[in-house]
């Protein structure tokens, strides 16, 4: 068992490691200037190599690459450039979210699959056991962003029941907290 259990481990540092290199090397390759994209175009020629240098981009990719992954195990995981701030922060701030969502799509999903598997169970070969096997293996089947996006089409964007965006604890304003969690929520536990 421990054997096992050493061998998963090191093989999910090992993906860690390939997906983390993969993903540096994609976003540097994007095509584009950071620098520009970060200050405009009308930046003084002294504020671009300034930023240039911070952001190490005069390094080779390797050697950045590297820096950057140092940084990482070490707890820098750098600085947001839209928000101005640390990078583990932002996460921090998103994470009760994170943890809401999935525990109340957890609460929902649960009771309802087993309502289901039931009603499929004892109808079986039935209209009813049917319809539960068609939905369920379609709702597998299909990406739950594409399912989040065509739900935020119908009732955001064509019907204008429930806004498309945002996020608002109940105990701030309940009205808005609960409208921006249904389709959220709805998508998970789907």
């Amino acid at each position: 068992m421990k054997a096992y259990i050493a061998k998963r481990t090191g093989q999910m540092i090992l993906i860690i490691f390939l997906i983390s290199i993969f993903t540096f090397m994609l976003v540097s390759l994007i095509p584009g200037d950071p620098v520009y994209a970060m200050l405009g175009s009308e930046v003084s020629q002294e504020e671009y190599d300034r930023v240039y240098h911070e952001l190490k981009l005069d390094q080779p990719i390797l050697h950045r690459y590297f820096s950057w992954l140092g940084g990482a195990i070490q707890g820098d995981w750098g600085q947001s450039t839209q928000f101005h701030k640390s990078t583990l922060e932002i996460i921090n701030e998103r994470i009760p979210i994170t943890l809401f969502f999935s525990i109340s799509a957890f609460i929902i999903s649960i009771p309802l699959g087993i309502l289901f598997g039931v009603i499929s169970a004892v109808y079986r070969g039935r209209p009813a056991d049917t319809a539960v096997t068609l939905i369920a293996n379609i709702t597998a089947c299909l990406p739950q962003f594409w399912i989040a996006l065509l739900v935020m089409y119908v009732f955001a964007m064509k019907l204008g029941w429930l806004p498309s965006y945002g996020f608002t604890w109940f105990h701030v304003d309940l009205v808005t907290g609960i409208r921006q969690t249904i389709m959220p929520l709805f998508c998970l536990a789907l």
